[in-house]
């Protein structure tokens, strides 16, 4: 874990030193850019990208059937029903992601946060 500190220090120290003389938020701000983009690559290829597709439009499809049926409280609380369902397995396939991004981004906030 020593090991691994001093690695995330010297590398964000590489990276931060450039930036010392830009205002904090300039540096928080390209910071969180660079990591967006780095998080939205990892979700790409490591996410299914058709089942996710799948789930969205399933979502989508709820909506406008709550909407549609607005007055029909039966059909209402089932179209909710779906959608915290297909909320629910969206979630699911982006669990790979989000346990890939983790451990690099509360070193990169912990890394911020001291510098």
């Amino acid at each position: 874990m020593t090991l691994l500190n001093a690695f995330a220090v010297r590398l964000s120290d590489g990276v931060l030193t450039p930036l010392a003389g830009l205002p904090a938020l300039a540096v928080i701000g390209a910071a969180a850019l660079v990591s967006a983009l780095v998080v939205l690559g990892v979700m790409r290829w490591t996410s299914d990208q058709t089942a996710l597709t799948g789930v969205k439009r399933r979502i989508h499809a709820a909506l406008l059937e709550m909407r549609l049926y607005n007055d029909d409280l039966p059909a209402l609380l089932r179209a909710q029903g779906e959608v915290l369902r297909h909320n629910l397995s969206y979630v699911g396939y982006s669990l790979v992601p989000l346990l890939i991004t983790a451990v690099p981004l509360t070193l990169l906030i912990a890394h911020l946060q001291a510098w």
